[in-house]
């Protein structure tokens, strides 16, 4: 059922007899009272969310005093905000008990925010006869975002893969055709444009395109905004009549100046007016339909037909969320995970994430995949994260797909499955991903989880350097610098990485500095180089620090600074890069550029050890045989040792042979 505590067919007992079926006609479920007026807790002021978070404690008193008192528009301003967590704690629960209190009394909208209510807090299975009949009630007595919703669903119903109904006009779908059929021909337009619906849907009757169209023409015709909508709609993609683009503009015209969003959005669809969209879509938002605020937003954030205004676009994507926008949802996680124009929490992203995910949103998944399989504001789980983007991926989502295939590739959270991983590449590359080109085509010219073919990986690498993608840039003027699957060609290397490095990709930077350092397909020039191996680890590169910090440590083609380059390997150090750590270790050791310090030589030395480099793991290890930093350890320098002759350092292949001779010795 919707709710938890009783059906709610008792919320349309005290429902209004349809006027245009005459009195004698017992009530059809969902046929509510039209809104009264609303006072100062009314709806207008509780549908934004701007307008609730302004409001003060005196204004709530306010409200439950109007619902304490028995006017069903208090309750439902209190509901929304028991709702969000406004002025008071957010309880979803008691949200839902105050609108079903205002529903019970008749009151339109208080059943339209309770189907919503409902369906958000996840409480009980929504039973869809009594939501799709609450939903048609508040649309008949006014309240435009009932139609929404209902439209919305009807939407949902038109394009399902499969052709299961699951909208219902009440327990009794033939009575409710009657009972329509009977208003429609007595003069109600509304009735019409329901009994469209019917028709077109074949509930109760035989479906009936050519019905429908004229029943959506009458109802247009008789002032029924809602069936100037249906009808624009049909023009416009050319269902049951000719495809007519003027036609449907027109009628969505009607429409939206009638009062129903949609038909604004689908205006503004079409138009390539920024500032006229943004207008419209306006319109839609104060309308109830949640699509045009967040469209608002978006060009709010970018001042796209409208005055930029990050605080402004927040708000819509905030409002959008509340009125079931997943992708309002997740475009406010988004801003809230990288704390752009509002204060970073990761935790109210991740809830946000969920909140989209569960509603069907496949990019929410994706990003609430990856929040878990980093612990990412969220505690580290990479088998949730991999079951997340697996879910994102499966509803069509690219990012999600890429996720899931590294998932797949490096066994993280998931069973290892190389082969699975390329063919989601290579299935992302054939959609147009090009990013996907680029690691489709990594798979192919190492052979990992396909058979290798280095030719067919550099065509992938073209394929996504030619349309934008840099890593393709940067993979290609590997394989030309390297000869795989071309011919070797450094100018042309030199070409792709400065492409890539112009537009931003520090490691392609980095490979640049390298061939002007070494005058490898382009002029030698040392000075520019060095100026590349810092803008590269300015931008993130750690092994660039570290060689741009060599130089000045050293004074290589620049003035000796050997504090700016202990810097640069600090830098490099932090950033997880092993050689920087060597270098910041053995600037330590010799007290250049940075105090001289053997005991925090040592754990650098072992840290650059654990990161993967060889010949510092034979330091660290001498460190902790001879108790540099701490007493003797000759079981964890033998460890250190083992290490780094796995890693081919010879000396620490030799070290450790004699620390076992020594030890078995003794």
């Amino acid at each position: 059922m919707i709710a938890t505590k009783g059906s709610l067919t008792g919320a349309v007992a005290a429902a209004l007899t349809l006027t245009a079926c005459g009195p004698a006609e017992a009530p059809l479920p969902g046929a509510l009272a039209a809104p009264a007026h609303e006072g100062r807790c009314g709806l207008d002021m509780a549908r934004a969310s701007r307008t609730r978070r302004a409001m003060t404690q005196e204004d709530k008193r306010a409200c439950s005093a109007q619902c304490g008192g028995g006017e069903p528009a208090g309750c439902v301003a209190l509901g929304l905000l028991y709702a969000d967590g406004t002025l008071v704690k957010k309880d979803a629960s008691k949200a839902v008990t105050l609108f079903k209190s205002a529903c019970d009394e008749g009151y339109a909208p208080a059943c339209t925010h309770l189907v919503e209510a409902v369906a958000a807090s996840g409480a009980a299975t929504e039973d869809a006869k009594e939501a799709s009949a609450l939903l048609w009630g508040a649309c008949r007595a006014g309240d435009p975002q009932g139609c929404l919703d209902l439209v919305a669903r009807r939407a949902r119903i038109i394009e399902a893969p499969d052709t299961t109904r699951t909208l219902h006009l009440g327990k009794d779908d033939a009575r409710a055709v009657d009972v329509f059929t009977r208003g429609c021909d007595g003069g109600d337009a509304k009735g019409c444009v329901v009994l469209g619906f019917i028709v077109g849907l074949g509930l109760g009757v035989t479906r009936d395109a050519p019905r429908s169209v004229a029943l959506e023409e009458r109802s247009c015709s008789a002032g029924a905004a809602l069936g100037c909508f249906e009808l624009g709609d049909r023009f416009l993609v050319g269902g049951g009549v000719s495809k007519d683009l003027a036609r449907s503009e027109e009628l969505f015209t009607r429409a939206c100046e009638g009062g129903v969003p949609l038909a604004c959005m689908g205006l503004a669809s079409t138009s390539r007016d920024d500032a006229r969209i943004a207008r419209l879509s306006e319109k839609a938002c104060q309308g109830g339909a949640p699509d045009g605020c967040v469209r608002l937003g978006r060009a709010c954030d970018v001042g796209r037909g409208v005055a930029e205004d990050h605080a402004r676009a927040t708000d819509l994507l905030e409002q959008a969320c509340w009125q079931g926008a997943l992708d309002g949802c997740r475009f406010v996680a988004n801003r809230l995970l990288q704390g752009k124009v509002v204060i970073k929490d990761e935790g109210r992203a991740a809830a946000l994430y969920a909140r989209a995910c569960d509603g069907g949103d496949a990019p929410a998944c994706g990003w609430l995949g990856d929040m878990f399989s980093q612990g990412n504001g969220v505690p580290k789980d990479e088998a949730r994260g991999a079951s997340l983007v697996a879910r994102g991926c499966g509803a069509g989502d690219t990012f999600s797909c890429d996720s899931f295939a590294m998932a797949l590739l490096y066994g993280r959270g998931v069973a290892k499955d190389e082969a699975r991983g390329a063919t989601l590449f290579l299935q992302g590359c054939e959609k147009g991903w090009l990013t996907d080109c680029s690691f489709a085509g990594d798979m192919l010219v190492d052979g990992r989880g396909v058979a290798k073919d280095e030719a067919r990986g550099v065509a992938l690498y073209t394929k996504g350097c030619d349309g934008g993608d840099l890593w393709g840039c940067d993979r290609l003027g590997l394989a030309v610098e390297q000869g795989k699957g071309t011919r070797k060609d450094p100018a042309r290397a030199v070409a792709f990485y400065t492409k890539a490095c112009d537009g931003g990709l520090m490691r392609s930077c980095g490979k640049l500095a390298f061939a002007l350092d070494e005058g490898e397909g382009v002029a030698k020039d040392e000075a520019r180089a060095t100026e590349l191996f810092e803008k590269a680890c300015d931008g993130g590169n750690a092994p660039a620090c570290t060689v741009a910090g060599n130089r000045y440590w050293t004074g290589r083609h620049v003035a000796r600074d050997e504090k700016r380059g202990a810097d640069l390997f600090v830098r490099a150090c932090n950033a997880e890069d092993g050689l920087g750590c060597r270098a910041i270790a053995a600037a330590y050791a010799q007290g250049k550029g940075v105090p001289f310090d053997l005991p925090h030589s040592a754990r650098l030395f072992d840290r650059a050890c654990g990161l993967g480099d060889g010949w510092a793991c034979h330091n660290a290890a001498l460190g902790f045989e001879r108790g540099i930093g701490g007493p003797p350890d000759p079981e964890r320098a033998a460890s250190v040792y083992a290490r780094g002759c796995a890693l081919h350092d010879a000396k620490s292949c030799a070290e450790g042979k004699r620390l076992q001779t020594r030890r078995g010795a003794r």
